[in-house]
């Protein structure tokens, strides 16, 4: 919310709830409908209690069900870097038109993805 947020272009996070809300229903509602997001941490609590009336009406609960996030595991990770790098060597071999260079890159590329 433009003028409530100090997270947004160093606005004045100060106000009340009250106050925060009046600018909000003036300004700040058509900026939340349109991105679907808050400045930071201290909009949501201010306007935690709109918020969660609208997760009740969206979602039909105000609690998450789902699935947890769960880190990747480290080799995962390795093998992710190594294809990033691979891929990046590969397309500047590709662009200095070093063809034997590329097709061993390419080689290298598809045993890590395999």
């Amino acid at each position: 919310m433009r003028k409530v947020c100090s997270g947004q272009r160093g606005r004045d996070h100060r106000r009340s709830a009250e106050d925060a809300l009046d600018v909000v229903a003036a300004d700040g509602t058509a900026d939340f409908r349109a991105s679907g997001r808050l400045g930071c941490a201290r909009c949501y609590s201010a306007f935690e209690p709109q918020l969660r009336d609208l997760l009740q009406r969206v979602h039909g609960s105000t609690r998450h069900t789902g699935r947890q996030y769960a880190p990747p595991a480290p080799d995962q990770l390795q093998r992710a870097s190594t294809v990033l790098e691979l891929r990046e060597q590969l397309r500047r071999a590709i662009e200095l038109e070093q063809f034997e260079q590329a097709a061993k890159l390419r080689d290298q590329l598809k045993e890590v993805t395999e």
